[in-house]
């Protein structure tokens, strides 16, 4: 949320690699990517289990 709104304030120029705002979002913007895979992993695993051994 705080690389994002140092994007907004910086405007377009936020966006260029010569920025190192651009980067801190970028980095920001992988690991939330990241972490909503790997939620969506372990649900699945779970509904596995789940219908395995619930009758």
């Amino acid at each position: 949320e705080n690389a994002s709104e140092a994007i907004q304030l910086h405007g377009g120029y936020g966006l260029t690699k010569e920025m190192l705002v651009e980067k801190l979002f970028r980095d920001a913007r992988a690991a939330m990517i990241e972490d909503g895979s790997n939620d969506i992993l372990s649900l699945t695993a779970a509904q596995k289990v789940i219908e395995q051994y619930v009758p």
